[in-house]
C-alpha cells in the first residue's frame, strides 16, 4: 500500500502490479482506475480493482495440469500434502482450486491429507514441511502450489524421504532446475515469467502512448510441463 502511495504522490501515469488479491489492495488500485490511470496486473490478479488488463498464467488450469501429472507420476492411488504461499494471493488460490477439483472429478483415489501456508519463504517452507510430514507420514506426494521449492526439498531430503516423495512444483529458476536434475522434484510447471514481466509494460505503452486498448482483458501464458530430462 505504501508502495502505491509514494509512486502516486511521485505522478502517475499508469501502473503494473503483482499484488495479492485484498479488499485493502483492491480499493486503492480501484481508486486509481477510476481517477483515469490505467492498471495492468501481472502474475498474480485483483480482478475487481477496474484494471484494463491481466497479465499471467491459467492458474486454475495450472493447477489440474499439476492434478493430471500427480496421477500420471504416482500411477494409482496416492496421499497428498499440498503447501500454497497464502490465500490472498490470487495464483495460489486458483491453484489448489484446479488441483482439488480435478482429483475430485478424475482421481478420488488421491487423497489431500494436508493443506498448509508457508508464505512463499525458504525457512518457513523447511519447517511447515518438516511439520506435516512428521505430523502425516502417510503423505507420498507433494504438490508446492506456491514458492519456497528449495526450503520444503530439504525438509524432504532431511527426513529420508527424498525420491519416495513425488514432488511437483511450479517454474524453473535455476535452484528448481537444480532440484529436478538431482531428483528432488518430479516435474514443475513454468508459465513463461519474461511474458509476464514485458507484456504489461507494451500494453501501458500502447494504452497511453497510442490510445490501443488491449486485446483482451486476461493474456494467458503458456503453460509448460519440464522434468529433468
Amino acid at each position: 500500500m505504501s508502495a502505491i502511495e509514494a509512486l502516486c504522490g511521485n505522478g502517475l501515469d499508469g501502473l503494473a502490479i503483482t499484488a495479492v488479491n485484498h479488499p485493502l489492495v483492491s480499493a486503492k488500485l480501484r481508486s486509481l482506475t477510476q481517477n483515469g490511470v490505467p492498471v495492468v496486473t501481472a502474475n498474480s490478479d485483483v480482478p475487481d480493482c477496474g484494471r484494463i488488463a491481466f497479465v499471467g498464467s491459467d492458474y486454475h488450469k495450472s493447477g489440474k495440469t499439476a492434478a493430471g501429472l500427480m496421477n500420471l507420476i504416482c500411477g494409482g492411488p496416492a496421499k497428498a500434502g499440498v503447501l500454497i504461499g497464502s490465500p490472498w494471493v490470487m495464483c495460489d488460490a486458483e491453484r489448489l482450486s484446479g488441483f482439488v477439483e480435478q482429483l475430485n472429478t478424475q482421481y478420488p483415489y488421491i487423497q489431500i491429507v494436508h493443506t498448509a501456508v508457508n508464505h512463499s519463504d525458504e525457512f518457513e517452507s523447511y519447517a511447515t514441511t518438516k511439520r506435516m510430514l512428521e505430523e502425516f507420514p502417510e503423505i507420498t506426494a507433494l504438490y508446492l502450489a506456491a514458492a519456497g521449492v528449495e526450503g520444503a526439498c530439504s525438509a524432504i531430503s532431511d527426513l529420508g524421504y527424498k525420491g519416495s516423495i513425488k514432488v511437483i512444483s511450479h517454474d524453473a529458476p535455476p535452484v528448481t532446475q537444480q532440484l529436478l536434475d538431482d531428483g528432488s522434484i518430479a516435474a514443475t510447471i513454468t508459465q513463461q515469467p519474461f511474458v509476464q514481466g514485458a507484456k504489461p509494460l507494451d500494453i501501458l505503452l500502447d494504452y497511453l502512448g497510442m490510445n490501443i486498448p488491449p486485446e483482451e482483458e486476461c493474456i494467458y501464458t503458456k503453460i509448460e510441463i519440464k522434468i529433468r530430462e
